[in-house]
């Protein structure tokens, strides 16, 4: 786990809301960025199997998943 997101999580797991808004401010833009990709790719995949028509549609434009 993250320096930054483990500081801001008390004993026992509950989170503290001050710290951990603080923190958030200094969230790194790489990471932002990358969970940003890995929550879209999550998103794409899921559309990709559970829509036969979609699924279609992108393999006949070379999209690969």
């Amino acid at each position: 786990m993250l320096n930054w997101l483990y500081l801001a999580v008390e004993g026992g797991g509950r989170a503290n809301p001050r710290r951990l808004s603080k923190l958030l401010d200094h969230i790194p833009l790489w990471y932002v960025r990358q969970l940003s990709q890995a929550k879209l790719i999550r998103i794409l995949r899921s559309v990709y199997r559970s829509c036969p028509a979609q699924r279609r549609r992108w393999n006949q434009a070379g999209v690969k998943l």
